[in-house]
């Protein structure tokens, strides 16, 4: 069972490698369900493990409470915000929503709890890299024409593979290449007698048991050192080829923090040096930047990189692309002040964006994620779901720290390199956000410090104790109510293991993973490959709008994605369609529109849609303009600088200027 476990685990870190050509956004959807099933699969084996066996559950810690604040937060602040189903369940496009985080939450406790020494940990982020150098190597081989295919992702020359992004890939690839370099490291450490004589004391233990269990063990890291090489070359090159911005300084970050703390509390010489290099490195890194983009004397060395160019540009599209998010952000503050405490909800940014947007009118572009971690918590949740978000970023750092400056010398290197990714990973995100190919990451991270907290914990010293959280008087209240109700507890107990109650457990929990499975995987699955059949414009206008009908029937939760693109495609259909079927369209998108403006009333997105096909509608009954107007109305109150509303708005105003000529000259 602990190994069942254990697997399960493993196999959501091949999650970046899942692709869904039959669904729509191949690269995101897939990712998701992928993951979400075997969480779900995997917990309910995890549920039969601790139950049975005590030694297996989740120890207290200040992290996962934290955790569980952040998460109760978000749940709270979802059904506060302007979108509770938004704020669950996401759209197609993100998948990610409260639900999604919960998911991750569950994870972590798994995670944490069958995977809980150095060692097992070793292995898994061994998995990751293995996994990331795979991804790698299928967006360099499309890249160089080695092969091609419709599930590989390239856009400009920017390597995505199959996480279908260059950001995505990035950020992916960024925090493998650290830790990849921190395994590899640490396999080439020597330790010292004492060490080696303890090491040599736990392996013999070990080995003893394990081969009472399943015979011989070997020590696999020289095994792995080619590999490990091979991969970090792989992921490294193809960060480099997703010419990615925000990864490099987040990169830089960890290579930086990394160098800063070894200097300070780094026990080994040559590592030590080694991290004085890397501070030179980063100093001539941004004096390069500096020259390239003052200077055209570094030119041909710019030119040939399209990573050098992106950090060097200062043509129209950085520019662009720059002053986008720093408007973004800047709706997003504004945003927070609406609603400070609790904010608009978990995943409702684009409704706060587009009511505070106050930059170019002719700017196109929609963001409905801050691409700002930060600034997307604190308008989601506001200012108590930030400090939540933040208290978990916190305790993670305390551990961390704790596990650096008690650890011996060849595991202090380990852990501060993962410590690294971890800053690599929160820096990029200050410029991005989690999407479901490196939510992954973050959750590794958690379980990792998890286990390390155990571990500081476990150490025995007296002010790591009285910082536990079984010291605090919650806990220690707790403790005594339960030995006074020690002999209801042993019958619970002696009840609880009798064989037909466990069979009975068992088989619940059954039926009830599997209901899950069916209503949280399955169902958006179908629903997604309905949408992408939908979108097909080869097919007849019958045949889109039934499996329209059924990418809304199947999932509710994330129907308004579809629903959007049923407004977007009538319209484009008006014309061709009978008296009856004109009436029934409209009567249709009518009760669709009512029931998408029901689950998200402030989306100006959606009335600017309904605006839309009403007003393709009015040319042939000229009454349906009136209805155009309402929603025109409507959407510009909530966002009366955002391009797509303006432009519905002047083709309203023709529209109507049109009516009032044509009214005119029958008058005359």
């Amino acid at each position: 069972m602990l190994w069942a476990v254990r697997t399960g685990v493993a196999l959501v870190l091949i999650a970046p490698l899942i692709v869904t050509p039959d669904t729509i956004f191949p690269y995101v959807v897939g990712k998701a369900l992928f993951a979400r099933s075997v969480i779900e699969i995997t917990f309910g084996l995890w549920l039969i493990l601790i139950f049975c066996y005590p030694q297996h559950r989740p120890s207290r810690s200040w992290i996962l409470l934290a955790l569980g604040i952040w998460l109760l937060v978000s749940l709270v602040a979802s059904f506060t915000g302007v979108s509770p189903t938004r704020s669950l369940w996401s759209n197609f496009e993100r998948m990610q929503g409260v639900v999604d985080r919960a998911y991750w939450v569950a994870f972590v406790l798994m995670a944490a709890s069958v995977f809980r020494t150095l060692a097992d940990w070793r292995l898994l982020f061994t998995l990751n890299l293995g996994v990331c150098g795979l991804v790698s190597f299928l967006g360099l081989g499309q890249h160089y024409g080695l092969f091609d295919s419709v599930l590989l992702q390239e856009v400009e020359a920017r390597v995505g593979s199959t996480l279908g992004n260059a950001t995505y890939l990035a950020s992916y690839t960024m925090v493998n290449v650290i830790i990849g370099l921190g395994l590899l490291c640490h396999s080439f450490v020597r330790q010292g007698p004492e060490q080696s004589g303890q090491r040599r004391i736990r392996r013999a233990e070990s080995r003893r048991r394990r081969q009472r269990r399943a015979g011989p063990t070997f020590d696999y890291r020289p095994w792995l050192r080619p590999l490990w090489a091979l991969a970090i070359l792989l992921c490294l090159w193809a960060l480099w080829l997703t010419g990615t911005r925000s990864a490099i300084v987040g990169l830089g970050a960890g290579a930086l923090v990394f160098a800063v703390i070894y200097i300070f509390w780094g026990r080994l010489i040559p590592a030590r040096r080694v991290a004085y290099v890397i501070l030179a490195l980063t100093v001539l890194a941004v004096v390069f930047i500096g020259v390239a983009r003052t200077s055209p004397v570094l030119d041909p060395v710019v030119d040939s990189s399209i990573l050098l160019q992106r950090l060097t540009a200062e043509d129209s599209e950085a520019t662009r692309s720059v002053s986008g998010r720093f408007a973004s952000i800047t709706a997003g503050l504004r945003a927070y002040q609406d609603k400070p405490v609790l904010g608009w909800g978990p995943e409702n940014f684009l409704i706060a964006w587009g009511k505070y947007f106050g930059g170019d009118s002719e700017m196109n572009d929609q963001f409905d994620q801050a691409h700002n971690r930060v600034v997307e918590e604190l308008v989601g949740t506001g200012a108590v779901g930030l400090l939540a978000y933040m208290l978990v970023w916190f305790a993670m750092a305390y551990v961390l720290i704790r596990s650096i400056r008690l650890r011996r010398d060849y595991e202090q290197l380990l852990v501060l390199a993962i410590g690294a990714a971890m800053v690599a990973y929160y820096v990029q995100n200050l410029f991005l956000f989690d999407t479901p190919g490196t939510v992954m990451l973050f959750a590794l991270f958690l379980g990792f410090a998890v286990a390390e907290e155990r571990w500081v914990l476990a150490r025995g010293d007296g002010a790591a104790q009285k910082k536990s959280l079984l010291a605090l008087p919650i806990f220690q209240a707790t403790e005594r109510w339960g030995r006074g109700l020690g002999l209801a507890r042993s019958k619970l107990s002696g009840l609880l293991h009798r064989r037909w109650v466990e069979a009975l457990a068992i088989g619940l929990l059954v039926v009830l993973v599997g209901g899950t499975l069916f209503l949280f995987s399955v169902r958006p699955y179908t629903a997604a490959v309905a949408a992408a059949k939908a979108s097909s414009g080869s097919l007849p206008w019958a045949d889109r709008a039934a499996y329209f009908n059924q990418a809304i029937q199947d999932f509710p939760g994330l129907a308004n994605w579809p629903r959007t693109q049923l407004m977007t495609a009538a319209a484009h259909n008006v014309a061709d369609l009978t008296d009856e079927e004109f009436a029934q369209l409209v009567a249709l998108i009518t009760e669709e529109g009512r029931q998408a403006l029901a689950d998200e009333p402030q989306n100006w997105f959606l009335h600017s849609s309904l605006a839309q096909f009403y007003q393709v509608a009015a040319t042939r009954d000229i009454r349906y303009l009136e209805l155009a107007r309402a929603h025109i109305n409507t959407a510009v109150d909530w966002a009366p600088l955002t391009y797509h509303v303006n432009r519905v708005r002047e083709n309203q105003e023709e529209l109507e200027q049109s009516v009032i000529e044509q009214s005119a000259g029958a008058n005359r």
